[in-house]
């Protein structure tokens, strides 16, 4: 209403710009003919996530050895091949209508934020094999040195599988007790050093072995499993002496799996998961249970009379199974 009539464009006039509108835009729509606006996809961008975070990687296609177009995943070191369902139909976002069958009702998480387009005629110069020698040398080097020290590991990861880890606790380790260092613990259970032994060892061999690390003899020695308690600390509870059904002493040839199943578990060549480490309290069994009572009063504090029992023990102790049952026994000295 406000404007004058020289703003207003005459009607030849607006209908010549719309022919030129049109003519420009009928020369720049695509023709599958002209090979000068054919592209193809050779890139996909993803982002994992939210707003708030996530993961990016990328999908980019590539010709094989063989000369056939293939998809591959570039996630960080690892490069592996994809379906063109994985690299492109996964990555629209929001709710996939090809997957009726979801009902959770929940948009994906994964999105393509940037594609890479090549036009046609320029693919022969832009996507062409690498030879080696078009690598730059300190890049060769890097690569390289990565599969040594992936094949090291991988042979590390190999040997490691073939051998269960030790720590053996005598009652030296006892000695050395610190109430304020461990706060309420037996031992350190970390101090001692670990010493492999071969998985197909037998029993009988662990017990050799044991000998040599602690000084007692296979004939002296009582094996006993060290169990982590909800309180962070650590206790012997479980005689390994006696892992049969009946109660009956571990057969010499036993191998070690059968005495220790839950530590022989498959560890993939990927994870960097240390091997778990099987603790042992290898004890002297040097005296009758029925003497234990005298020979801990014998060494409390003068204030008790020596000799008496501090509490009385049972030539049997129910629940006890008629195994052996073992008793820790703690004496405060007042300073």
């Amino acid at each position: 209403a406000g404007a004058t009539a020289s703003s207003i464009p005459s009607s030849s006039g607006s209908a010549a710009q719309v022919a030129s509108s049109s003519s420009a835009l009928q020369r720049h729509q695509y023709n599958p003919e002209d090979a000068e606006n054919a592209y193809t996809l050779l890139g996909v961008l993803v982002h994992a996530g939210s707003a708030y975070g996530g993961h990016y990687y990328a999908f980019i296609k590539a010709r094989s050895l063989d000369g056939k177009m293939q998809w591959l995943k570039y996630d960080d070191e690892r490069v592996t091949r994809v379906t063109e369902q994985q690299a492109i139909h996964d990555n629209y976002g929001g709710r996939d209508p090809f997957k009726w069958w979801d009902s959770s009702g929940r948009d994906s998480i994964r999105s393509a934020y940037m594609l890479v387009y090549v036009r046609d005629r320029e693919w022969a110069r832009l996507c062409f094999p690498v030879a080696e020698a078009d690598i730059p040398a300190a890049v060769r080097e890097g690569l390289n040195a990565e599969q040594l020290e992936a094949r090291r590991k991988r042979k590390e990861k190999e040997e490691e599988l073939q051998y269960f880890h030790f720590r053996f606790i005598t009652e030296a380790d006892f000695q050395r007790f610190d109430e304020q260092q461990l706060h309420h613990d037996l031992i350190l259970i970390d101090k001692p050093p670990v010493v492999k032994v071969k998985k197909l060892c037998t029993w009988a061999e662990l017990k050799d072995v044991v000998a040599r690390h602690t000084g007692i003899s296979p004939a002296h020695q009582r094996l006993w499993r060290w169990n982590f308690r909800s309180n962070a600390t650590v206790r012997p509870d479980t005689l390994v002496e006696r892992i049969r059904s009946d109660g009956s002493p571990t057969p010499p040839q036993t191998v070690l799996p059968a005495v220790f199943p839950s530590f022989d578990s498959y560890c993939s060549h990927f994870q960097d998961k240390k091997p778990d480490i099987i603790s042992l309290f290898v004890e002297h069994p040097s005296f009758d249970i029925r003497h234990l009572a005298t020979a801990a009063s014998s060494s409390a504090p003068s204030a008790l009379p020596r000799g008496s029992a501090i509490s009385p023990l049972p030539a049997s102790i129910p629940g006890g199974g008629g195994g052996p049952v073992l008793l820790l026994l703690k004496t405060f000295r007042p300073s």
